[in-house]
């Protein structure tokens, strides 16, 4: 980052951290906070369920170990594996069911955006 000429985020976390290594940073708000606005339900309940995701890149014993406590935080909820990228992330979920037991896979394939904008929007982490 520190040679970039221009850098684009789509975050403000992101947007934050390249400010320490550039002046010209345009911020682009993420694509997905105007669908979800968009299709929110209003006075929606909180499911019983939280969703967890991790990348071949990250997936070391030390992030297992980091859900492993997320998930102690929410011990009477539905522990669901949502893999972003069907190609990579897929890849983790068995690994991550040895850590996480009662794991279930959600397959974003098999449903539609509206189902999946509100397992986004309900679930409880």
């Amino acid at each position: 980052m520190p040679r970039a000429k221009e850098i684009i985020s789509r975050e403000k976390t992101s947007r934050d951290m390249a400010q320490n290594y550039a002046d010209n940073i345009q911020l682009h708000e993420d694509f997905a906070l105007a669908v979800l606005k968009k299709h929110s339900i209003p006075d929606q309940k909180e499911g019983g369920y939280i969703l967890i995701n991790i990348n071949t890149a990250t997936c070391t014993s030390d992030k297992l170990e980091k859900i492993q406590r997320f998930c102690k935080q929410y011990p009477k909820h539905k522990r669901v594996y949502f893999p972003c990228d069907m190609t990579d992330d897929i890849d983790c979920f068995e690994t991550v069911k040895s850590f996480v037991p009662g794991l279930d896979l959600y397959d974003r394939t098999k449903h539609s955006l509206e189902e999946t904008i509100q397992l986004f929007s309900q679930s409880a982490a």
